[in-house]
């Protein structure tokens, strides 16, 4: 299947958009990008840096700029950053881009990754319920700017095989 415009993966952090994003490039034989490592590539600086030395404020700024920048790329995966769909500005641009698709977890899920792992800036120092928050406050954000809802499987493969049924009815073939 030829990919025709990019996909682009949403949700909350830790819901899987890399890993399954990744999984699904290699699958479609596209290349696969990453918008918070395209901002650590364009600034030389890793996600928590930035918002050290910089500010949140500062990392939106970047991450608008990354995103419009995408059209340039040829098609391919993309995994954005869990705040991008959630800023009112970067709306039309996140749609102009490609197909975007909504990767649904469980917050509980989410919360096993998220309080095993650190470096993430909003979740640092952050409670469970205060996560669950954030989380159920950008529910309604993703799902308003997202094509179509995956959601997420206990297998990866099974979640890839999601993302790919609805590419390829995007591209107008079968998987």
């Amino acid at each position: 299947m030829k990919l025709r415009r990019h996909v682009l993966l949403c949700g909350f952090m830790a819901c899987g958009k890399t890993t399954v994003g990744r999984l699904a490039a290699r699958r479609l034989g596209v290349p696969f990008a990453d918008t918070d490592m395209l901002i650590e590539e364009k600034t030389g600086q890793t996600i928590p840096e930035i918002f050290e030395a910089r500010g949140e404020a500062s990392f939106r700024d970047l991450e608008h700029e990354v995103l419009c920048s995408l059209p340039s790329l040829s098609p391919r995966v993309i995994a954005t950053g869990g705040g991008l769909p959630t800023f009112a500005r970067n709306a039309a641009p996140l749609r102009a881009a490609g197909l975007v698709l909504f990767l649904d977890r469980d917050f509980d899920d989410i919360w096993l990754v998220l309080s095993r792992r650190t470096g993430r800036p909003l979740a640092k120092d952050r409670t469970k319920e205060e996560m669950r928050a954030l989380y159920e406050a950008r529910l309604p954000l993703y799902r308003s700017c997202a094509d179509d809802i995956i959601k997420s499987c206990s297998r990866v493969e099974d979640t890839v095989d999601l993302i790919l049924s609805r590419v390829s009815a995007d591209c107008g073939t079968r998987p």
